[in-house]
């Protein structure tokens, strides 16, 4: 059987996943992890105004915690794009981001991968993907 699913209903899960709902925003200072991980990273540049529309009342040192605790990371990810990502997941960002870019040819992201993007993938290779990140 086929499940179908309505505009509107397809368009309030995306809405409540991205927490833009009012009853789905953050609160307080430990939402900001979740948000970031359920949001898939946050674009750099434009990091504040993604939290700014997420929360009730969002203050940016709640962000600047997260960093300085090893939290909390900036990583290039496709086509150099710089994302803010929960540290411990970002292996998984990197790992999908480079297969998928080496299966689109119109992106010349495989041909800049640099030695560290070579010695970051086999070690991932090596020791999998559930890697913990350790200060």
């Amino acid at each position: 059987m086929v499940e179908v699913y309505y505009k509107e209903e397809v368009k309030e899960f995306a809405i409540q996943r991205l927490h833009l709902a009012p009853e789905t925003l953050g609160k307080t200072r430990s939402d900001v992890l979740s948000i970031v991980r359920d949001i898939g990273g946050l674009q750099y540049g434009g990091h504040k105004t993604e939290l700014f529309n997420r929360f009730e009342n969002f203050r940016s040192e709640w962000l600047d915690c997260w960093y300085e605790s090893h939290t909390s990371i900036d990583g290039h990810i496709l086509r150099g794009a710089l994302r803010i990502v929960n540290a411990g997941e970002y292996h998984f960002y990197f790992k999908a981001t480079r297969t998928v870019s080496r299966k689109r040819s119109y992106q010349k992201c495989p041909t800049s991968l640099n030695n560290d993007h070579y010695t970051a993938l086999n070690f991932i290779k090596r020791h999998g993907d559930t890697l913990q990140y350790q200060k």
